[in-house]
């Protein structure tokens, strides 16, 4: 009987998934003035990303110069796609600011660091699948 119950016990411990926690790491080039803010999407909003905030499933500011957060499985699920943008608001408006040509006056980053020349990362190009990936490193420039 007692090799029945651990039996029974070990394969239902096995079939207990455990939690799930991205570290994201920003990297800032450069001096930091201001916070970082951070906006994550689903794969459902990718069309979206990363112009749209309030389509983004998560949003958070990082004060004080620091520079790292963990997202947990409350936000991301396991094996879905997300894209994470980042921009440094240097003068704490609210907003990311552009130049008048169009181009980014803050310090921006993308998950995978995609960076294309003359655009915005694209959902596609950007995005990592949760659970795969268990740190990022975004690089702000």
């Amino acid at each position: 009987m007692l090799q029945k119950s651990v039996l029974i016990l070990l394969l239902l411990l096995g079939t207990i998934s455990t939690a799930y926690a991205l570290d994201i790491t920003f990297e800032v080039k450069g001096e930091q003035q201001g916070t970082i803010e951070v906006a994550i999407w689903s794969e459902a909003q990718k069309d979206s990303f990363p112009s749209v905030l309030k389509d983004a499933v998560y949003k958070t500011t990082l004060h004080d110069n620091k520079k790292t957060v963990t997202i947990d499985d409350k936000v991301l699920k396991e094996n879905q796609k997300y894209a994470i943008a980042a921009y440094i608001d240097a003068n704490n408006n609210g907003k990311l600011d552009f130049h008048w040509y169009g181009a980014p006056a803050e310090k921006t980053g993308s998950s995978l660091n995609h960076r294309p020349r003359f655009s915005a990362p694209s959902f596609k190009d950007s995005y990592f699948i949760a659970g795969q990936v268990k740190k990022l490193h975004i690089v702000l420039k």
